[in-house]
């Protein structure tokens, strides 16, 4: 994910809105500095860098 402004994530170069399909998943939330995206059985959440020089922290349950 590249950046979070106004409710909308860009995710791999294209700005989605919440609720948007990004692939096989659906954006269900927008957060500060992450969102959330989840499929019929799985979910994701995608956190944008940190100050730290973290490009990205992934976490899938």
């Amino acid at each position: 994910m590249n950046a979070i402004f106004n409710s909308k994530a860009m995710i791999n170069g294209k700005w989605y809105k919440k609720y948007s399909k990004v692939g096989i998943y659906k954006l269900t939330k927008v957060k500060t500095n992450s969102v959330l995206l989840r499929s019929a059985d799985k979910s994701k959440e995608l956190f944008i860098r940190n100050k730290h020089g973290s490009r990205f922290k992934f976490s899938s349950k």
